[in-house]
């Protein structure tokens, strides 16, 4: 198992996690995840520098959540 195999397995209960509370939809959760292990993986050799990689994901989390939420608002208004 490599390092990002590793990241994965011990960040991805916690995400999901995180990510159902701000969204309340545990397939939403999912979706976003997704994309923030995809991002993550992308970046990975930078990544893996960071003194604390989980908070950059947590972030990258934070920001897809907000940005969903946004455009979930703006159809609503419309």
């Amino acid at each position: 198992m490599n390092d990002f195999d590793r990241f994965f397995e011990s960040q991805k209960r916690s995400l999901v996690g995180q990510a159902f509370v701000l969204t309340g939809n545990i397939e939403e959760a999912h979706d976003i995840v997704q994309e923030v292990f995809l991002r993550v993986w992308a970046r990975w050799s930078r990544v893996a520098t960071l003194d604390n990689p989980p908070a950059w994901a947590r972030s990258v989390l934070r920001n897809l959540a907000i940005g969903r939420w946004r455009r979930l608002q703006g159809r609503a208004e419309s």
